[in-house]
């Protein structure tokens, strides 16, 4: 079919599948060209986009106007094979068809439906762009991953100082590491504070497609983004409040 998204593997379904144990919806649009997915909830939302490989296929314009709604377990039983990373990563073109309540998505291997629970076209998280702020290029995110895991503390610090990302745990002794980043002038100093768990679902998104942008907003929140051939990532935190932070049930699950 003509008007469908057709990429190069099911590498996007991968980075679906992570937002499974975070978010118990996951929601969903498909719009002009394009089909996103969007996870949102206390302190964290995450959009990932998917579209047409541009350099295997023209640009076009589908006119989709849909919105749906999945339960986590529901899509992880329908993009299971996807969850292996080796076989998302498989030479085998991906084609995914919105409608009006369901998206099906199809290859040689895999044949399946994402239908929506919500029976009328499903509410959407609004996941804001922030262009404003200063912002920071980072090359080594797997590296940054490996650090953020060796931190003992549920609340991270990061902490920009010119072409320097400091990161450390807030709560309790824990290591603190430095990372270069690409900065274009002296910006003084920028800080947040993110729980850990989400902080580190943002950066192995973003990980998956090579260097990302993050920015830091006046208000302290921060944003990551990173760009591929067929697929986007795009995760916004908020800064945690030192006093909310210990109250029961604000972690992730």
């Amino acid at each position: 079919m003509d008007d469908c998204i057709r990429i190069p593997n099911g590498l996007p379904l991968y980075l679906a599948g992570k937002l499974i144990n975070d978010f118990d919806t996951i929601f969903c649009q498909a719009i002009n060209n394009s089909v996103y997915f969007i996870g949102a909830r206390d302190h964290l939302s995450i959009k990932l986009k998917i579209f047409n490989n541009l350099g295997l296929f023209p640009d076009q314009d589908y006119n989709w106007d849909y919105a749906y709604a999945f339960k986590s377990e529901d899509l992880k039983r329908n993009i299971d094979w996807f969850r292996n990373k080796a076989n998302s990563n498989k030479n085998e073109r991906l084609n995914i068809l919105p409608s009006e309540d369901k998206i099906s998505i199809y290859n040689n291997i895999v044949k399946a439906e994402l239908c929506s629970y919500v029976k009328k076209r499903s509410p959407i998280p609004r996941v804001p762009e922030m262009n404003d702020g200063v912002s920071a290029k980072i090359s080594n995110l797997k590296d940054l991953v490996d650090q953020i895991r060796a931190i003992n503390d549920e609340i991270v610090n990061l902490k920009l100082v010119n072409s320097e990302l400091i990161i450390s745990g807030m709560m309790h002794e824990s290591p603190i590491y430095t990372i270069r980043v690409a900065q274009n002038f002296e910006i003084g100093e920028k800080s947040t504070r993110c729980l850990k768990p989400m902080l580190l679902i943002s950066c192995q998104l973003a990980s998956e497609l090579g260097m990302a942008e993050l920015r830091f907003h006046p208000g302290g929140a921060i944003q990551l983004s990173s760009k591929g051939d067929y697929m986007s990532v795009r995760c916004l935190l908020t800064t945690i409040d030192i006093v909310d932070s210990a109250r029961p049930g604000n972690y992730p699950r």
